[in-house]
């Protein structure tokens, strides 16, 4: 997408995010883009610049009807905040929650940036959280509470259309990630056992290609016993190892058209390594049950239908 204009940028802003207002360097460059999307039932906005800074003051504050608070993850470049009397500094994957109640700037001293803003109705989400929230506050990237966030946030944006869960998912993240008390950053806290199972599955997702991966592997990242992880499957009507071949097997598929639209020629032994099958017989079985060919019949196929580039 071509840069957009300062002026449509900042009318975007203006119109999807309230009274926030960006402050160009004196010889009025500017390089950024803002664009919509809808995940979780709520307003995401996918938005980059190399302004001096976004400000917010108490007079915008009092303008705008509808109150938010923004969940933010930086994802590339940096942004200092001055917020809710604090200081902080963003680096890609760390999260943010910013109050529109409270002034607030995000500097960028002219340094391209680009960050998600989740837009989450601020009344609602401090009923569900029924807890104090860290206004304010960095949850780094590297932390475990920013990891249990990071599920939330598909490697490719694209990916959120398939999304079947509601608000309260994104909902019981944000609780978990920026409760003022520090203990037990767990999945076991959602709220229901719907938003748990989802929320394991993204983990299991982002780990696919990690050859460790096991119930037992899954069951420690998300904090929970492996008894109660294989009864989340089986209520699902499925069970771990058929979910994990299930998506190892369409992300070999994507590798192998992925590779043939790009005019190579797949290796389907390094392919299927790659996707974190350790056993090539026991890929070849599971290729053939789920696809009813084996793997170089199946990439015959598609190499007959698959356009180059």
């Amino acid at each position: 997408m071509s840069a957009q204009c300062y002026d449509e940028w900042s009318q975007m802003l203006l119109d999807n995010c309230g009274h926030f207002y960006g402050v160009c360097d004196s010889d009025n460059k500017f390089d950024g883009h803002f664009k919509v999307h809808h995940w979780y039932d709520l307003d995401v906005i996918d938005i980059s610049c190399d302004v001096e800074k976004i400000k917010r003051t108490s007079r915008d504050v009092r303008r705008d009807d509808h109150e938010y608070i923004f969940l933010l993850k930086q994802v590339s470049g940096q942004t200092i905040t001055t917020h809710n009397d604090k200081c902080c500094v963003l680096n890609p994957g760390d999260f943010f929650l910013l109050d529109s109640t409270l002034s607030s700037d995000l500097i960028y001293q002219g340094n391209k940036s680009e960050f998600l803003s989740v837009h989450m109705p601020r009344t609602e989400f401090l009923d569900w959280c029924q807890a104090d929230i860290e206004i304010g506050e960095v949850c780094r990237a590297n932390d475990l509470k920013g990891r249990v966030l990071d599920v939330a946030f598909p490697k490719e944006k694209e990916h959120f259309k398939t999304i079947d869960v509601g608000s309260d998912f994104l909902f019981d993240l944000a609780r978990i990630a920026f409760l003022q008390e520090k203990k037990h950053t767990s999945v076991m806290r959602f709220s229901c056992s719907k938003n748990r199972h989802f929320a394991t599955l993204q983990i299991l997702n982002q780990n696919l290609t990690n050859p460790e991966l096991s119930l037992e592997w899954l069951a420690r990242a998300a904090k929970m016993s492996p008894r109660q992880l294989q009864r989340d499957f089986q209520s699902e009507g499925t069970s771990f190892s058929s979910v994990l071949t299930e998506r190892r097997l369409s992300l070999f598929v994507f590798k192998l058209r992925q590779c043939l639209q790009l005019g190579r020629t797949p290796n389907i032994a390094y392919a299927a390594f790659d996707c974190g099958f350790g056993d090539i017989s026991n890929f070849n079985r599971a290729f053939k049950k789920r696809y009813g060919c084996c793997p170089t019949e199946y990439l015959a196929q598609i190499t007959k239908e698959t356009p180059t580039q």
